[in-house]
């Protein structure tokens, strides 16, 4: 019987982009396979877009494993 992992790499991340940012996170620690596939910068763009209401997410960067953002914003600065 296939599994989850048998899934190509764009369904894994269009299921992670559906989670809650929290069940993502640990979608991550499960396996090798479920970090390379899910940790990617769209999938926590999609999440922080949906969560936050954030229409536009403008510059993302990486820091230490950890997926940051700005937004144009200057109430958020």
């Amino acid at each position: 019987m296939p599994g989850l992992l048998s899934l190509p790499t764009e369904l894994l991340q269009q299921i992670a982009s559906s989670l809650p940012c929290s069940s993502a996170l640990n979608l991550l620690r499960v396996n090798h396979q479920l970090r390379k596939a899910c940790n990617d910068r769209l999938v926590f763009q999609q999440i922080a877009k949906r969560d936050l209401n954030y229409s536009s997410l403008s510059k993302w960067g990486l820091y230490d494993g950890l997926i940051l953002f700005e937004d144009d914003d200057p109430l958020l600065t």
